[in-house]
Formats: C-alpha cells, sequence, structure tokens
C-alpha cells in the first residue's frame, strides 16, 4: 500500500499563515496517511503480510527546505512510519517511507514556476543545482524507490526512511524556501486557495 496523496500546501511566513489552510494542508498530508496506515494495517495484520510505504519528503528530515505546514507534516509522517512499524512488525507487516527532494513534476513545476505544465524547465532549474551534475530527480526515481520497498527484495527492512535527494540530507546543497510572501495554499498542480 502506497501513501502517496499529497499537496504543498499552505505558504508564507510562519505569522502570516492563515489557520484554515494549516488544517487542511495538515489534514491532507497526515490524517490521510494516518487512515491510509489505519486501514492497510487492519487488512494486513489479518493476511500476516503486507507492506506499506508513505511518502514524506526530504523536508521531513530537516528543516528550512519547504514551508512550515509541509514541513511539520512530512516529519509527522516520518514519526508515524517508525512508529506504525514497531507495531506491525509482529504481524509480519513492514511500514517504511520515502522522502525525495524536488522532482521534475507538475507539482514542483507549479511550486517552483506557478506553471504546472513547465515539467521541462523545471527538471532543467533542477539539474542545474542538483548535487549529481545535470540530473533532476524524476517520479521514476520514487517510483523504483516504492517498488523496492513493496517487493520482496527488501523484505527485511521496516521502519526505514529512503531518501531520493542526490545527497541533499547530507548537506550537498543549501536552498531555503521563500517565506517572504504570502501566496494562496497550493493544492495539487494548477489549483489554489481553499
Amino acid at each position: 500500500m502506497f501513501n502517496n496523496a499529497g499537496i504543498v500546501g499552505a505558504k508564507g511566513p510562519i505569522d502570516q499563515t492563515p489557520a484554515d489552510e494549516w488544517r487542511i494542508t495538515t489534514d491532507i498530508l497526515i490524517n490521510g496517511v494516518f487512515y491510509g496506515v489505519k486501514h492497510a494495517a487492519a487488512v494486513m495484520k489479518q493476511q500476516r503480510s503486507g507492506s506499506i510505504i508513505n511518502m514524506s519528503s526530504v523536508a521531513g528530515v530537516m528543516g528550512g527546505l519547504a514551508p512550515h505546514a509541509y514541513t511539520t507534516a512530512k516529519h509527522a509522517v516520518i514519526g508515524l512510519t517508525t512508529s506504525a512499524s514497531a507495531e506491525l512488525c509482529q504481524h509480519n507487516v513492514r511500514v517504511n517511507a520515502i522522502a525525495p527532494f524536488s522532482m521534475a513534476t507538475p507539482m514542483v513545476a507549479d511550486a517552483h514556476l506557478q506553471d504546472h505544465h513547465a515539467t521541462d524547465e523545471v527538471a532543467k532549474t533542477l539539474a542545474a543545482n542538483s548535487p549529481l551534475p545535470g540530473r533532476a530527480g524524476t517520479a521514476l526515481d520514487v517510483a523504483n524507490a516504492a517498488l523496492w520497498l513493496g517487493s520482496d527484495e527488501s523484505g527485511y527492512t521496516s521502519g526505514l526512511t529512503l531518501t531520493t535527494d542526490a545527497g541533499v540530507t547530507t548537506g550537498s546543497i543549501v536552498r531555503r524556501p521563500n517565506y517572504d510572501d504570502y501566496v494562496p495554499m497550493q493544492k495539487e498542480a494548477g489549483n489554489r486557495g481553499v
């Protein structure tokens, strides 16, 4: 089971973040994962096997990379992953997380360039700033991580947060989000506001 639904959500300085945007963002990014794990666990415990994969982010591993609500939620996803892993291992159910950096996707293109169709342009920007010269991360990189975590090849792996970040979490790149200006929350690519 792969908990992969998400949004960027509330953006801007912490003292200007609207409470309703904070609640919507954390509801989707935290509660959505909780309910996914809860209902998958109920089935997997009975069958005595399973793999649950939660989408986090490098923003859940370190601060200063993304908006506050997103960062908070992605830290919570990692906490839930390790907590559920500790509980469900006795039922032969594995729980892991994937923590990507910015990938060349419509959501990232919208967040960086305000155009969810600009995936080629955002890929060029990401590649130019990547710790791996000329290499942007792609959805396929995340899919391959999910395939491995969902397969028997990772059968002795549980409680892991697997980064797909070209080494960003090692300190290979420093980039801070723009906290200066308030903008309406971002949902899926091309859709903003409450």
